[in-house]
């Protein structure tokens, strides 16, 4: 490893092993030079964006959470390291249902997939209404249905390369 790497892993874990009245600091540090002009936004968001694809890539690595893993057994179920404490635990728990040859399961969960697919097919339809649309409920009532509320965030896609 060469020097130059030597020393920005440095100046990254310096940023990286923070308390978090330090990061939330930094992060007020960051906001507070772009809206002086002292950083570009764009420059700073594709920073942001390739640190969080370096995070996602780092954090789903199966030898990645084999070696942590690994290691914090090495400490026990819960201790402390640096600034942080860590707790080795089970996590993300799921159950799978359609094993247990439960009829009433069963029934319940296929009620629930054809109520879904009704749903959604509705609400396609509710999408294409412009203004107001008069309809006979049920029960011979005459109401207005109206398209669903619409709203977005504006947001900027970075496509890394």
């Amino acid at each position: 490893m060469t020097n130059e790497m030597q020393k920005n892993l440095t100046i990254q874990n310096t940023l990286l092993e923070t308390s978090k009245s330090e990061r939330s600091n930094f992060v007020s540090q960051v906001i507070e030079a772009l809206e002086n002009g002292e950083a570009n936004p764009l420059h700073v968001h594709l920073q942001v964006k390739c640190t969080e694809e370096l995070i996602k890539g780092i954090l789903s690595n199966d030898r990645y959470k084999e070696l942590t893993v690994s290691e914090a057994e090495k400490h026990g179920k819960s201790f402390e390291f640096h600034n942080a404490g860590f707790q080795l635990k089970e996590t993300g728990v799921k159950y799978d249902f359609t094993v247990c040859n439960d009829e009433i399961w069963n029934e319940l969960n296929s009620q629930i997939e054809a109520l879904e697919k009704v749903k959604k097919d509705r609400e396609k339809f509710l999408k294409t209404i412009s203004g107001s649309l008069e309809v006979i409920t049920k029960h011979g009532e005459v109401v207005n249905i109206y398209p669903p509320a619409k709203s977005s965030t504006t947001s900027i896609a970075v496509t890394l390369k």
